[in-house]
């Protein structure tokens, strides 16, 4: 079965490459737009090639993490901050769409290494995620030959699955929260079936109970979860309005909101450390820039703001906020 839904806008990564390698780097100096803050890490192919970035919350300083020597054979997608800001695992899959693994690189560049050896030729290893003590990495694979979720240590042992779900459906995306309860997650269910094609679901950590949280309606997908710091709310992706948004719910799926109304599309959404704003993908400018989406003061009756942070023009996806754990005494 393809993947309709949750994979949609990851797919885009693999399915835009041979228009995004005929892009230039010739991308002037960013304007700033903001404080500097915590980082973003992002997938960019501001040089041709899909890697892994990271820059200033203002848009400046931005570097490329996973440029090495397996240009031209490689997609890199999917980053996701340790707690302590030092690791990024992401997504490596091949050009040629032979699987994928997990890897990981410092933030500054170095020590980039696979996280764990794939198990079979053409297993996808996807969508990493690190739990609140940054001891575990949550993701995605087909290894059983579809996908379920699994937990592996940082290190790269102990391998876990968590989830037991029949053929044909797939289970993608995790998104632990930040009080280490629950993983958000997005199902897939056959096209045949009378579910609806991909929703946001919640994995009970204590219990291993899985339940709904979204139900989008037949013809229309959700995506994407990311949860507040505060793990009590959970933003996501979704084309039930036409076309693709970010919509808010409460961490039982309750106070369905959506955040994100032009007629441009928008996805990827990430929080900032502080809960005031989103990061997110948007072709507002008819380029895949990075935004923030900037929530009113409580009891302002004024819509969120939006402000542009990328201006290349590159191919990108996948912005992830840095959250750093607060410093004991501080």
């Amino acid at each position: 079965m393809k993947h309709i839904a949750a994979l949609r806008m990851g797919v885009v990564v693999i399915a835009m490459l041979t228009v995004a390698f005929a892009l230039s780097a010739s991308a002037g100096a960013l304007p700033a737009a903001g404080p500097s803050g915590p980082h973003m890490a992002f997938m960019s192919m501001r040089d041709g090639q899909a890697d892994i970035y990271s820059m200033q919350a203002s848009g400046l300083a931005q570097i490329n993490l996973t440029h090495d020597a397996t240009v031209g054979l490689r997609t890199d997608s999917e980053p996701a901050w340790s707690q302590d800001g030092q690791w990024i695992a992401f997504q490596r899959s091949a050009v040629k769409g032979l699987g994928s693994q997990l890897f990981l690189v410092k933030s500054d560049g170095s020590q980039l290494h696979a996280l764990m050896p794939s198990p079979a030729f053409g297993v996808a290893d996807k969508h990493p995620n690190w739990s609140p003590d940054g001891k575990t990495i949550v993701f995605s694979s087909n290894r059983t030959g579809h996908f379920e979720l699994y937990a592996v240590k940082a290190s790269g042992g102990g391998l876990v699955r968590l989830t037991f779900t029949a053929a044909g459906v797939d289970n993608l995306e995790p998104a632990w929260s930040p009080d280490g309860s629950t993983i958000a997650f997005v199902r897939i269910y056959p096209t045949a079936s009378i579910e609806t094609s991909s929703a946001i679901f919640g994995l009970s950590l204590a219990s291993g109970i899985t339940y709904r949280m979204t139900t989008p309606g037949m013809g229309h997908n959700d995506c994407q979860p990311a949860w507040s710091p505060n793990s009590q709310r959970i933003a996501f992706e979704s084309d039930r309005a036409g076309t693709e948004d970010v919509y808010l719910i409460d961490r039982k799926g309750n106070g369905l909101t959506r955040v994100t109304t032009w007629k441009s599309n928008e996805y990827h959404p990430t929080w900032a450390p502080d809960s005031s704003a989103l990061g997110l993908i948007s072709d507002h400018s008819g380029a895949t820039e990075i935004y923030t989406l900037q929530f009113p003061r409580v009891g302002s009756t004024l819509p969120p703001t939006i402000q542009q942070l990328t201006f290349d023009k590159a191919f990108k996806a996948n912005p992830a906020w840095e959250h750093l754990a607060p410093v004991p005494g501080l």
